[in-house]
């Protein structure tokens, strides 16, 4: 029985689209293989890597942006640490797709946080803040305190995993922090 092991190399591969009208592909680097759908149609995208290539065919829909979700929908984050907002829209086919390209993020408070075009934030002070995400005239919101307590542990987790070779496991890392009540609470750090 011969097995096949397949190595993620999205990042580092060409792309290409066949109709750039119908869809644009991201050609490389950190968005390469991201298709941005622009008119209904049918298209293929092409992969290179080295002499190799490969093909998929996809089709372009009418459907119409409807809502937007961001995920976390609540987050806590201390000074000065930063964390990360993801926007899914919701279309009238009633899929989900992650949007990446012409959100418009913004902050209510913008004291609170900063945030990137890329919906990363970093705390600047304590406060709560409404975070929205915006794209054709529909927004999406989410909540945003910060803190700022004092870090007095970290933690990671799993612990003591059994974890089978040639398998990859994802650890994270939270900070540990007591709140003026003395109330202990963690937050993931990315």
């Amino acid at each position: 029985d011969e097995t096949t092991l397949e190595v993620d190399i999205t990042s580092i591969t060409t792309w290409l689209s066949n109709k750039k009208k119908v869809a644009e592909v991201e050609t490389y680097g950190e968005y390469g293989g991201n298709v941005h759908a622009l008119r209904k149609g049918d298209a293929t995208i092409t992969a290179y890597f080295g002499k190799h290539e490969a093909t998929a065919d996809f089709k372009v829909t009418n459907a119409i942006l409807e809502a937007i979700e961001i995920d976390p929908a609540e987050s806590n984050l201390v000074v000065p640490l930063q964390s990360r907002f993801i926007a899914t829209g919701i279309y009238s086919d009633g899929r989900k797709r992650r949007l990446r390209r012409n959100v418009s993020w913004s902050l209510e408070h913008p004291s609170v946080a900063s945030i990137t075009s890329k919906g990363r934030v970093q705390a600047l002070e304590a406060g709560t803040t409404e975070v929205y995400a915006r794209l054709d005239n529909i927004t999406g919101t989410a909540s945003l305190t910060v803190c700022d307590d004092k870090v007095t542990g970290v933690r990671i987790a799993p612990q003591n995993p059994e974890i089978p070779r040639l398998t990859v496991t994802n650890f994270t890392s939270y900070a540990q922090f007591r709140d003026a009540n003395d109330q202990l609470y963690e937050i993931e750090v990315t």
